[in-house]
């Protein structure tokens, strides 16, 4: 019998199939580069790349080199972090990795070489690219984890290449099949782990892990579930450790012998996923959040030395705007939900955020004082943003000229941000529909750079998920508020083109409904400007309950000082369906791990009583049934 090759994807104990034994039998050449072996197509040999990996973006591991199955892989080589605690984890590992079966080492090595840097999105992330191949040597649920984000990422990338037949697709629902499988495995012993050893760090890497899995995986509301738990993990660590240096809240650790800053940076991808959304906060509550790191922000350096400072800094700017925006919100539960009432509020309504207000008005003593309150916190948060802006406009500027195409991404991406970011403080609560008319030349500065990040990325990787939030939410701003019909449809064909998500914000899903609002103002109107009776507030997308490709858009035509005519419309929802059976009702059952209040819950969430089944059928994308209609959660 033919020995089994390490280019066989079948997994352990599964037998082959009549495609993959009829290919194994044929005589084309097995050289070539380890990706094109992997997905046994042939491969063109070119050096240092292979040119069929270099022209499908998915990055070539290069050429074969004899590894032995009990060798330790080598950890890449980072820059030490500050901490007591990083010095320790840069020391290498005296063990090696214990793999149960050759497709665990395959799908870490992949791990380590591609998907460490897809799923950090379009920055650097010293947590995926050296503390999560740290961790696993050092718990077994990081190595099952790790190993099933690999296996599931390259079962999506399979079904999504260009190369796609039976055989391929058939391949990519094992390797989907056999990512479960380790995920199972990993909930299983990170539950026995926490409990055995609590520790706040293992918790968070725990949840941290969890969260893109499933977000990878499509559960969206799951995501977001743990996420919320991860941030309230990461709030009581905050509140049992005040920081001895005021200047470094925000953006360094109070306790880096416990959890080291880079962990903790990386767990503000908790904030931004659920701020608004998910959290189920009072105005109070934001009122608190928005003063983090005031010292730090009053100390901000007058230009950042390079891209990972400006990216620390802008990451608690932009956190203290989003809690701004959502304490003078009186739907503050809702936030910064896709289609939060931003442009509908009037300025009256801030006195909706103290209980028994209704004969407050504008004019009455209290009223002027909530006014001169709001008007004054946002100049205070406008002008934090300028600030970064003008700290960041150097480094802009060289890293534009340089011939590293992801800082070149990197560079785009947080200029894009601060735009939106401006937009979102500086209008708002203001009143009207036609606020965001006078940032026509942001909505272009948006569009144009995103073209450019999205043409970069696609040269970088084909992989559709990345954790950090990037362009989609800034491309999403362009399409639902500039009027410009030109500007407008560039932004809804790049949201349809970059087909991608960025945690739970799903490019098609947020084209395919921004095409449904540009359709309904345009209707009837023939010159360029939409007029205010005719633009459209949407109050609600709710998916069809049988889990299809439908949904329907509830929404409100006009505006308080026009007339308002309320109406809803079916959309298409952009919903991809799995290539792989179902779970078991072994695997469906919620399984829990409690270290303080953070919750780690496999497959579904016990808040929204959907069970895993229902989220499996939607996932792929993002199912905004869920993310437009979910009531608020309570802590």
């Amino acid at each position: 019998m033919q020995d089994r090759r390490k280019s066989d994807v079948s997994l352990p104990g599964q037998e082959e199939s009549p495609i993959t034994r009829a290919r194994r039998s044929t005589k084309r050449s097995r050289t070539g580069c380890l990706t094109c072996k992997f997905r046994k197509v042939k491969c063109d040999e070119a050096k240092p790349e292979c040119n069929r990996c270099r022209v499908f973006g998915i990055g070539c591991d290069g050429y074969e080199k004899q590894v032995s199955s009990s060798s330790s892989p080598r950890l890449p080589i980072f820059k030490n972090g500050a901490s007591y605690y990083n010095s320790l984890l840069a020391l290498s590992p005296s063990e090696a990795l214990h793999f149960e079966c050759e497709a665990e080492q395959r799908h870490f090595y992949t791990f380590q070489a591609e998907t460490a840097q897809e799923i950090c999105g379009i920055f650097e992330s010293v947590f995926w690219q050296r503390l999560v191949l740290q961790g696993c040597y050092q718990e077994r649920f990081v190595l099952d984890a790790v190993i099933a984000i690999s296996a599931y990422n390259t079962s999506l990338k399979l079904r999504k290449g260009g190369w796609q037949d039976e055989g391929c697709l058939a391949t990519a629902a094992a390797q989907a099949q056999f990512a479960l499988r380790k995920y199972q495995d990993s909930l299983q012993v990170m539950r026995t782990s926490l409990s055995e050893t609590p520790s706040p760090r293992k918790a968070l890497m725990a949840c941290l892990l969890v969260c893109s899995f499933e977000g990878l995986f499509g559960n969206t509301v799951t995501a977001l579930t743990h996420a919320r738990s991860g941030q309230t993990l990461v709030e009581n660590f905050l509140a049992e450790h005040p920081h001895p240096a005021p200047e470094g809240e925000g953006i360094t650790s109070p306790a880096p012998h416990i959890i080291e800053d880079k962990l903790l940076q990386a767990a503000s991808y908790f904030e931004t996923q659920i701020i608004g959304l998910f959290d189920g906060r009072c105005p109070g509550d934001h009122a608190t959040l928005k003063m983090e790191g005031k010292e730090t922000i009053a100390r901000m350096p007058k230009t950042f030395k390079d891209l990972e400072e400006a990216c620390a800094y802008w990451d608690l700017v932009a956190r203290r705007s989003m809690h701004f925006v959502c304490e003078y919100r009186p739907d503050s539960h809702r936030g910064l939900d896709p289609y939060s009432d931003y442009e509908s509020g009037e300025l009256v309504s801030i006195t909706k955020v103290i209980p028994d207000t209704k004969a407050i008005t504008v004019d009455s003593p209290l009223g002027k004082e909530l006014l001169d309150r709001y008007q004054c916190d946002r100049k205070k948060y406008s002008d934090d943003i300028t600030r970064w802006s003008a700290a960041f406009s150097d480094l802009y500027s060289r890293l534009k000229r340089t011939t590293n195409k992801r800082q070149i991404m990197g560079a785009h991406t947080l200029y894009v941000k601060s735009k939106s970011m401006e937009m979102g403080v500086g209008s708002a609560m203001e009143d009207g529909m036609c606020s965001h008319d006078k940032y026509f030349s942001h909505f272009r500065e948006i569009v144009t750079l995103s073209k450019e990040i999205v043409r970069i990325k696609k040269t970088l990787s084909q992989s559709e998920f990345a954790v950090e939030l990037g362009i989609i939410p800034s491309l999403h701003m362009a399409a639902k508020w500039c009027r410009g019909r030109t500007i407008r449809r560039e932004a809804i064909a790049l949201l349809y083109g970059y087909g991608s998500r960025e945690g739970h914000w799903d490019s098609k899903t947020m084209a395919e409904v921004d095409r449904c609002v540009m359709e309904l103002e345009e209707e009837d109107i023939d010159t360029e400007y939409i007029p205010e009776f005719a633009r459209v507030r949407v109050l609600s997308i709710t998916s069809d309950k049988e889990g299809g490709d439908w949904a329907t858009v509830e929404y409100v035509k006009g505006s308080p000082r026009t007339g308002e005519l309320p109406g809803r419309k079916r959309i298409r929802s952009p919903v991809e369906q799995k290539a792989i059976s179902g779970r078991g009702s072994e695997e469906s059952e919620t399984s829990v791990a409690t270290y303080g209040e953070a919750l780690i819950v496999p497959y579904d969430s016990a808040d929204n009583g959907q069970r895993g089944e229902e989220l499996f059928r939607s996932s792929g994308a993002t199912p905004i049934g869920y993310l437009f209609n979910q009531p608020p959660v309570s802590k």
